[in-house]
């Protein structure tokens, strides 16, 4: 088996471009229906009179990335069935949202989730130390979810990495800014729908090009990929007790983090919010499972040919195994490959969109609302408007610095959830677990916390 570059087909920039089109026209409609986002409540929590269904869905995509779509069927690909069990760490994680963050946060209504630490440690400083950590994370995490997908198109397909950034970037920043939250929310449904729909025709175009389920599980199991690590060994990289404690540890912020808040501060009542976060739990499975499902089905194929791309140099990096697999297996079918990068930018732009009204918000309530109090409501609809454009240039710029930076995605964004996310789980906790707990505590917390991100940099550079 030869190493080959395969182009798309115009079908597959069609569809492509036919994803963007509807996301941005769904950010127009949203721009132009209601009393067209002039005021913050509309555009930032959609007058807290959201519906549970498609907020649910948004919430699902928000935290399945493109790197999450990329990640897992190349951990499967590698070390097998073991990581999966990570999963379970979605379950804890909307449970900790369901009996804590929900409770804690709805009733408040609150539009920034870090007003919750002003109110607690009666601190402005430490909601702004808190929201400065989490627009940071943020931003971030932004320019790595762009960079992601990019660079695997780019080596395997030809597709242009700087084209890419930039057409994902501006999409999701033209209908975030003009559409608010609605437009994230209903664009992040359409872009479920596509993603499920890419999901579903890779499966089934690969366990027919297999043999069928039966040779899928064979040259699988054959291979050990079904094969379960149960040592307590810790510095094994995947055992069924790290992914398991690990993952819980990994996802533990999502009950606190902004988009998690600004979904629940979106429901009518508590009961809805609750109601959002149990619906969400079936479809995070859901996608998870054929994500991963995906690696294995590569691993199948490229058994039965007997060859792998990866081990044989053909691709560098293991991120690229996806877009490898997929470009071979619909080279004769134009407009399939297509719907694979449609559904992987739409994991990007869902993650985007819900990122970038998120840092509006933060920036908006967080440092403007407290020292310009009696700015007129029209005034800081612009002023969140705003704010989006400029952190999405911002993340499109960050994109093109983690290219120079290079190394594993995951890796990069373990680094970024640990350093700058965990601290600030942390502050949430103390406040609603420990009533003595002061603004001098949270004080220290952040100390801890840069001494600890200067610790994970120094590691990363000799290690």
């Amino acid at each position: 088996m030869a190493q080959t570059l395969i182009y798309l087909h115009w079908a597959d920039y069609a569809l492509f471009a036919a994803v963007l089109t509807v996301s941005i026209g769904i950010g127009i409609y949203h721009a132009c229906a209601g009393s067209k986002q002039r005021t913050t409540a509309e555009y930032l929590v959609g007058n807290r009179k959201m519906s549970v269904l498609p907020v649910s869905f948004s919430y699902v995509v928000t935290y399945m990335s493109s790197i999450f779509m990329l990640g897992l069927p190349a951990e499967m690909y590698v070390y097998g069935l073991t990581y999966m069990f990570n999963f379970f760490s979605i379950l804890f994680a909307n449970t900790l949202t369901v009996v804590i963050a929900v409770p804690l946060f709805h009733p408040l209504k609150l539009t920034s989730s870090y007003e919750y630490l002003e109110k607690r440690f009666d601190s402005l400083a430490v909601r702004k130390m808190g929201a400065l950590f989490g627009i940071l994370l943020t931003t971030l995490y932004m320019g790595v979810v762009l960079y992601g997908p990019a660079v695997a198109l780019d080596t395997v397909a030809g597709f242009p990495l700087w084209a890419s950034v930039f057409l994902v970037g501006i999409a999701s920043i033209i209908y975030t800014s003009i559409g608010g939250i609605k437009a994230v929310i209903w664009t992040d449904v359409f872009q479920c729908m596509i993603i499920v729909i890419g999901l579903t025709a890779i499966l089934v175009k690969s366990i027919m090009e297999v043999g069928g389920f039966g040779n899928f599980w064979k040259h699988n199991a054959g291979s050990g990929r079904f094969d379960i690590n149960w040592s307590f060994d810790p510095t094994v990289r995947t055992t069924f007790w790290n992914c398991l404690f690990a993952g819980c540890v990994g996802w533990f912020g999502v009950a606190f983090n902004q988009a998690s808040v600004q979904r629940i501060a979106a429901m009518p009542t508590k009961r809805h919010a609750t109601k959002m976060v149990l619906l969400s739990i079936p479809g995070f499975l859901f996608l998870a499972i054929a994500a991963s499902l995906e690696g294995f089905a590569a691993f199948a194929y490229y058994k039965s040919k007997d060859c792998d791309p990866f081990a044989a140099g053909y691709i560098s990096n293991s991120n690229e195994i996806l877009p490898y697999f997929v470009m071979e297996l619909f080279q004769t079918l134009p407009g399939l490959a297509g719907l694979f990068l449609a559904s992987l930018f739409s994991a990007s732009l869902s993650t985007l969109s819900s990122g970038l009204n998120g840092i509006s918000a933060n920036t908006l309530m967080d440092f403007v609302s407290p020292f310009y109090p009696k700015i007129s409501e029209f005034k800081r609809t612009v002023l969140a408007k705003i704010f989006v454009f400029i952190s999405g240039f911002i993340s499109i710029a960050i994109s093109f610095l983690v290219m120079i930076i290079g190394g594993p995605v995951t890796q990069i964004c373990t680094s970024l959830l640990g350093s700058l996310g965990g601290p600030v789980s942390g502050l949430f906790l103390i406040g609603a677990f420990f009533p003595w707990a002061n603004s001098k505590v949270c004080e220290q917390i952040f100390i801890l916390a840069g001494f600890a991100s200067d610790v994970i940099t120094i590691a990363q550079v000799y290690i």
